[in-house]
């Protein structure tokens, strides 16, 4: 069995004092999932990579944590 994911990493803060955010896109069904950490996002990769495949849950959407970046996003989002 061959195991295999895509998936686009968003890296983002407001400014140097603002701590990182971090969202997770599926490429394939288009579904996000938002993180309050790069950490968090990393360990949720983990997790999926060595849980069973037919133990995954999907990526559910999420509201983004930040409006501004989310409108920006519209805007450029060819997708």
């Amino acid at each position: 069995m061959n195991d295999y994911y895509a998936y686009l990493i968003r890296l983002w803060r407001d400014d140097q004092q603002q701590p990182w955010r971090a969202e997770l896109v599926s490429p394939q069904t288009g579904e996000t999932r938002c993180f309050a950490t790069p950490e968090q996002l990393f360990g949720y990769v983990q997790q999926r990579i060595d849980a069973d495949p037919a133990d995954h849950p999907p990526l559910v959407s999420k509201a983004r944590p930040d409006a501004g970046f989310s409108d920006a996003l519209k805007e450029n989002d060819h997708v």
